[in-house]
């Protein structure tokens, strides 16, 4: 399985939960806003479990070398 592919997926699931996040407002319609907001929901967990799929795919070797390191790659300072 590619990582880029799982990486994809994850992003896709990202914009979805913000889209419906910065829009669900502006419905009028209770059993859309309620729909919506459940995919949304589920995109979260979509996006947690692929992280998750993610990290075991990549082995015990690359989590030692994400430890401290934001999404980016970067180091976050705050680990510190």
């Amino acid at each position: 399985m590619k990582l880029s592919f799982m990486d994809k997926q994850i992003e896709l699931r990202s914009r979805t939960i913000t889209i419906v996040e910065e829009n669900v407002e502006k419905l009028g319609n209770d059993f859309v806003k309620s729909l919506l907001l459940g995919v949304a929901q589920d995109s979260h967990k979509h996006a947690a479990l692929l992280r998750s799929l993610r990290r075991a795919v990549e082995g015990p070797h690359a989590i030692h070398q994400h430890v401290g390191a934001g999404q980016d790659g970067s180091r976050d300072s705050e680990a510190y």
